[in-house]
């Protein structure tokens, strides 16, 4: 089966890279307005706090995939996002964490 023309892979890539940023924001901007109500302004901070990680790596990942999407028309290789990997995954955790902190601490 055929990929389809060089640099779609990294444009999916690229994409997929926007869908879960856009995913983890919304989901930290939830828990933000879900811990102001409950009265856990320590949980509301991360929920922005995420929300502003969130947004730096979908910022970084839409720069960086349009580069490589560019350079991978041109050599025909591949380069890693490492800072943008960290900096997901650490929104995704302290998203994770935060939440069951309010699901928790709240009953």
């Amino acid at each position: 089966m055929s990929d389809g023309p060089p640099g779609l892979q990294a444009e999916r890539t690229g994409l997929a890279w926007s869908r879960t940023g856009l995913a983890t924001g919304a989901g930290a901007l939830t828990l933000a307005r879900l811990a102001s109500l409950r009265g856990a302004p320590v949980l509301a901070a991360i929920g922005l706090l995420v929300a502003v990680l969130a947004l730096a790596v979908l910022v970084e990942g839409g720069v960086r995939g349009k580069r490589r999407t560019d350079w991978l028309l041109d050599q025909g290789g591949a380069r890693a996002l490492p800072r943008a990997a960290i900096g997901l995954v650490a929104a995704v955790v302290g998203l994770a964490g935060s939440g069951l902190l309010l699901v928790v601490g709240t009953g």
